[in-house]
């Protein structure tokens, strides 16, 4: 009957080791392989009738162009990763001036990608990816003053290019400003509202920065019984 033979100590922890790094090798590469392979989403900001920028998101990094077939070449934008959101930095999309609403010269978005995981019961693990975001949309006055207005987007991409959800690029012509006022017991609110017809303005940027204004409650006789003054927020104005 043959023996059975026993190895020295040191040797079994470097086996063990050896197995156990393989392994985790083998498991990184596997995440790489995944990641690298994740199915892309898209969605479509319509500019105009003619006129159309795509937009994909795959694992942390964005890619625009102003066709579908030039996504691949495009050059990535990397987000900054929080849990399950992924903020990118505004990104100027490439768009013709003259297919913009009259006036503009620019537009911009500003985004951010959210990844919501559940499961119920038994049954697998659901994944559901929404985009939100602006529209910054940005002229220059005769001074060389640049100011944007930016309105809210938000949509599920889709898994195929084809179906991407269609955001329509809002005209803002003509804007009206509004004061917006609530009461309640003693206190009155006020806040500031720019609308283009049905969309509303979320924010007016001042060579990229929020601008302060100033904001004065005067009484029946025209004196000046309380002023503030600071970014449009600060009005109720997003």
């Amino acid at each position: 009957m043959s023996q059975a033979r026993s190895f020295p100590l040191l040797p079994r922890i470097a086996l063990v080791l050896l197995v156990s790094l393989a392994g985790l090798l083998t498991a990184a590469a596997a995440v790489a392989s995944t990641k690298s392979d994740a199915a892309p989403l898209y969605l479509r900001i319509a500019v105009s009738p003619t006129s159309s920028v795509y937009i994909e998101f795959r694992n942390d990094e964005m890619r625009v162009a102003g066709a579908a077939k030039d996504l691949e070449r495009a050059k990535p934008v990397k987000a900054t990763a929080s849990g399950s959101q992924y903020s990118f930095p505004e990104v100027e999309l490439p768009v013709a001036k003259q297919e913009l609403p009259a006036g503009f010269s620019k537009l911009t978005t500003t985004l951010k990608l959210f990844r919501f995981r559940s499961s119920l019961g038994f049954m697998p693990r659901q994944e559901s990816v929404h985009a939100f975001g602006t529209l910054g949309l940005a002229r220059e006055d005769s001074k060389g003053v640049l100011w944007t207005y930016c309105t809210q987007m938000s949509a599920q991409p889709a898994a195929a290019v084809e179906r991407a959800p269609r955001i329509s690029v809002p005209k803002l012509t003509p804007l009206t400003l509004s004061l917006v006022t609530k009461t309640t017991r003693r206190r009155i609110g006020a806040g500031l509202r720019v609308m283009s017809g049905t969309t509303e303005v979320d924010d007016i940027l001042r060579d990229g920065k929020a601008p302060q204004v100033q904001m004065r409650l005067l009484d029946n006789r025209g004196k000046v019984v309380a002023s503030e003054r600071g970014p449009l927020a600060k009005f109720g104005f997003t």
